[in-house]
């Protein structure tokens, strides 16, 4: 029986600037941005004002209004982004940005950052006036504010406000009055005090705080997953007591707030030493697996490689560096992946026995218990210079396949990108950093994933020929042999500034998505995120942070269990700051939805008359077989 395939693509964001505002109809509903210093918003549904003034407002411990709004301006992120920002200034020191990121077929996320003009305790004011809706209700529970029309279960438009709730605490004010058809509602957050001068942000995507200004480096390994479930858990390192360890922190709402920090560097003697640089994968089981480098109490001398799981609880770490004499020489930075069987694959650069005066690549396995770790970075010469930083990754035949750099013979002066890969056995490394001068360069931090047809992409940061000052980021694939590599990292000015540490996905339409941080025409105060994607060529990279300093970007991706594979959205989290404590956020980028469904009983790839359905981002009319 013919049946007729539907369109499942995310509708793109509508946007339109008028006299006196700018409209942004993200499809669920509009948002009317008014310029200039009415400073406030209006939200339209379906044709009709639902509120006709909403403002965020920042008030000081007299509960007076601090800031008179001064302009917006906005930025298109994507077809499905739009950026808007407006300015505010109280012109005696105080000055701040309610920055509102609207996604197409979704809520808007709102971000205030600023510096306090005066020593103070500052409330942040949600207020909305002008509610149209016959029915207002506050539903506590929920933390949610819903305007209802008459005979509709769902709410016309909501404000919910609990990720604010959970990343500040307790409400301090909730006014509602008025009456159908003109309520009026105030949420007041207690943001803190800050002295004068001070910067503050409120977001509700902060996941943690570290005192470093790389825990969510390195680029090699993978600092985020998602479960079947949805469920998304981070892993990253901060102090506890002067040493660092090892933390993860869970969301179920996608993202949008984070609860149950859970330190798991718990081996007797580890909080007295330094833990860090963390991996995480999770399983077909929902079970969580991480690595990470440290020390404890029978290894305090030399860093040693460490495992904890998580089923219904975290186990106590388990040491994996068994190796002859290992435990007598550093170990570091260990990637872990999973495969179909969900056994677990960890790599890691390290001396040991036989190789006590440069590190090495090491490979150790699960299935029911640890195996001895092997050595695999056996190129001519690689026994005599250091090799480091190894990412892995597994394909959908379960053959492993490691990229790292180090020297060897014929390169022993500057570092190079190497590959080595597993099927039956481990074969032996190959080159792949072969664009012109590369040679003559240091390669540094490669970055690995894999595709449904099994082709394998990396990226990673280097000097060649033409980009001789400036570290850029390049990008190789292999399909029946290794292509030169092609520089992604092209907004203007970026040759100008080094790109440093990306970090690579593959999304369900094997689409490319590559983040990293650097500099550009501009933004040359700081380093910011920059996202580069690859559909049928390269697209000019984007800021996907533009304020502030922003780095150590890391995406989700593994290409086992399928529930960690990018479809709808790409997850990163990245590090934000100039200063101790600095900021582990979590943010993403919403991606286009191609076919997802079934043909015949078919799921995803198929094909319809010899076309991939898994390359079709929008099918209407083709009948399936």
């Amino acid at each position: 029986m013919a049946s007729n395939i539907i369109t499942l693509e995310r509708p793109p964001l509508i946007y339109a600037e008028e006299a006196d505002y700018l409209s942004v109809n993200l499809h669920v509903f509009e948002v009317r941005f008014r310029k200039g210093t009415t400073g406030y918003d209006e939200i339209w549904k379906d044709g009709r004002q639902v509120v006709a003034n909403v403002r965020w407002l920042l008030k000081d411990s007299a509960d007076k209004q601090v800031g008179i709004p001064q302009s917006i301006e906005w930025e298109v992120i994507d077809a499905y982004t739009l950026r808007v920002k407006r300015f505010y200034t109280d012109y005696l020191g105080t000055d701040f940005t309610v920055v509102y990121d609207c996604r197409s077929d979704d809520r808007v996320k709102v971000t205030v950052e600023g510096v306090a003009g005066k020593s103070d305790t500052f409330n942040l004011v949600w207020s909305g006036s002008g509610i149209a809706s016959p029915s207002v209700i506050h539903d506590e529970d929920l933390k949610r504010l819903s305007c209802f029309e008459e005979k509709i279960d769902r709410p016309d438009v909501a404000f919910d406000y609990e990720d604010v709730y959970k990343q500040l605490g307790d409400i301090t004010t909730v006014e509602i009055s008025g009456s159908a058809g003109a309520w009026k509602a105030d949420f007041g957050f207690n943001i803190g005090s800050f002295s004068a001068g001070e910067q503050f942000r409120v977001d509700p995507t902060l996941i943690s705080t570290s005192e470093s200004d790389s825990a969510t480096g390195f680029n090699h390994q993978r600092k985020l997953v998602r479960l079947s479930n949805g469920t998304l858990y981070a892993v990253y390192r901060k102090q506890l007591a002067g040493q660092y360890q090892i933390y993860v922190k869970k969301s179920t709402d996608n993202g949008a707030s984070w609860t149950d920090e859970t330190r798991i560097s718990t081996y007797d003697g580890m909080a007295d030493y330094f833990q860090g640089y963390p991996s995480i994968v999770v399983d077909s089981s929902n079970y969580l697996h991480v690595v990470w480098h440290g020390k404890a109490t029978g290894y305090t001398t030399y860093y040693q490689i460490w495992y904890a799981k998580y089923t219904t609880s975290w186990a106590a770490p388990v040491r994996i560096s068994t190796y002859d004499g290992m435990a007598d020489y550093d170990q570091h930075s260990p990637s872990i992946a999973v495969d179909s069987s969900d056994y677990l694959q960890v790599v890691w650069h390290g001396k040991a026995t036989g190789y006590t005066t440069y590190y090495q690549i090491w490979y150790a396995k699960y299935t029911a218990s640890w195996a001895t770790p092997v050595r695999i970075s056996t190129y001519s010469g690689m026994e005599s210079y250091h090799q480091s930083y190894p990412s892995i990754v597994v394909d959908s035949s379960n053959y492993l396949h490691v990229v790292w750099y180090g020297s060897a013979t014929g390169y022993t002066i500057y570092y190079q990108i190497w590959y080595a890969k597993y099927t039956t056995s481990w074969a032996a490394p190959v080159r792949i950093s072969t664009y012109d001068g590369m040679a003559d360069y240091d390669q540094y931090e490669p970055s690995i994933a894999v595709d449904s047809s099994d082709y394998i992409h990396v990226v990673w940061d280097s000097l060649a020929t033409g980009y001789t000052d400036y570290y850029q980021i390049w990008y190789a694939k292999y399909t029946t042999s290794w292509v030169t590599p092609v520089r992604i990292s092209t907004y203007d000015g970026m040759d100008g500034y080094d790109q440093y540490e990306p970090s690579i996905a593959v999304d369900s339409n094997d689409y490319l998505h590559v983040v990293w941080h650097g500099k550009a025409t501009g933004y040359t105060d700081y380093n910011k995120v920059w996202y580069a994607k690859y559909t049928a060529s390269w697209v000019a990279p984007t800021c996907l942070q533009a304020t502030g300093k922003n780095q150590w970007p890391n995406a989700r991706w593994s290409w086992y269990p399928s529930s960690n594979i990018p479809t709808t959205r790409l997850d990163y989290i990245f590090i934000e700051g100039t200063a101790s404590p600095f900021n582990i956020y979590f943010d993403y980028l919403t991606l286009p939805v191609g076919w997802t469904g079934k043909i015949s009983g078919v799921t995803n790839p198929a094909k319809v008359m010899g076309v991939d359905v898994a390359n079709i981002a929008k099918v209407k009319g083709v009948a399936s077989a």
